[in-house]
């Protein structure tokens, strides 16, 4: 189990090896991979030739979306396990003794590459041929020289966070269930979980945003459909599968919590000749009072601030997607 907990995915291992730092490594990244989309497009075609091509401007625009997958798929990585790090640093104070990385992530990592790459790489013989004739050989396959083995790449890497979101979801689900006790005069300690579960959720409302640029204009939605339902699935996944168990627990000890506090009071009221019970009235009314205001879900008033702001992101990505366009049209047109 000790080599499980070692175990550290290629994404951060680039990461943590890059003199740069997180943003600048990140973006060293997009900068390497759509450099290379219009190197070999100048090298092929000419860009200047490919841009008079009816589809010329959205094909770029597409390689510039795939490229902010990639980008995404690698530091949001980074992003989820270091939130993710001192998420379960804050947890393990209230469930002590848990081992978070269960089973075999290098397996399961290996199998979830080998199925991605063997579907992009099927996915792009089947366009190659269905795409490339006579007439616009030159234009496509500048095109699918590129898409061949990135797009592989970046379904390797949306399928290899899938694969840890799920795995990690129920790993925390089990852990929760089995583990967690719920003190509910100390309720604000269990809002480490909403937190968990909004970075979990967070990092797939990126790609939900960055999908739905392809939607802005008539490029390929073949595949950005099927990833925008697995995305919002998984953002959905994320977010609930961790707070639904806590609002269990939650709710089971304020039930046994307000029986307790009600078999006290009704005690308490058939001894109305009994100046101590009579006096203990309202205390236990107020502290009834004071459980069942508890709220179900495990979210401080922070959290439910910053909510907006990650539904948003989406929001905010179509916009600077459309202003993006406007910048290229205006450079190139």
């Amino acid at each position: 189990m000790a080599e499980e907990a070692e175990f550290e995915t290629f994404e951060l291992k680039l990461y943590r090896l890059s003199p740069l730092g997180p943003a600048a490594t990140t973006i060293l990244i997009g900068v390497l991979f759509y450099g290379t989309f219009l190197l070999n497009i100048e090298l092929t075609v000419g860009l200047s030739d490919f841009l008079k091509e009816p589809n010329g401007l959205s094909n770029l625009r597409g390689g510039f979306i795939l490229t902010l997958i990639l980008c995404a798929a690698f530091g949001v990585n980074f992003y989820e396990h270091r939130a993710a790090t001192k998420d379960h640093a804050e947890m393990s104070r209230l469930m002590p003794g848990i081992i978070w990385e269960q089973g075999n992530p290098r397996k399961r990592l290996r199998i979830a590459t080998v199925i991605a790459l063997a579907l992009g790489a099927s996915y792009m013989a089947l366009l190659f041929f269905r795409e490339v004739d006579g007439n616009a050989r030159a234009y496509v396959t500048s095109i699918l020289l590129w898409y061949t083995p990135v797009l592989p790449l970046m379904l390797a890497l949306l399928l290899r966070g899938i694969t840890q979101t799920v795995a990690g979801g129920r790993t925390m689900s089990h852990t929760i269930n089995e583990k967690l006790k719920v003190n509910l005069y100390r309720h604000h300690e269990l809002a480490v979980f909403g937190r968990a579960a909004l970075h979990g959720a967070f990092a797939w409302l990126i790609f939900v945003g960055i999908i739905m640029l392809f939607f802005t204009d008539g490029g390929s939605r073949s595949l950005a459909i099927p990833m925008l339902a697995i995305s919002i699935s998984i953002a959905f996944y994320a977010f609930f599968n961790t707070m639904r168990p806590v609002r269990k627990k939650i709710r089971a000890a304020k039930e046994i919590e307000l029986s307790a506090i009600r078999t006290r009071l009704e005690n308490a009221r058939g001894k109305l000749d009994d100046t101590k019970a009579v006096q203990e009235i309202p205390a236990l009314v107020a502290l009834e009072h004071r459980i069942e205001t508890i709220r179900d879900w495990p979210i401080d008033l922070p959290t439910v601030a910053v909510i907006p702001l990650y539904v948003l992101v989406p929001v905010g990505t179509l916009v600077a997607g459309a202003f993006l366009e406007s910048l290229i049209g205006s450079l190139f047109f």
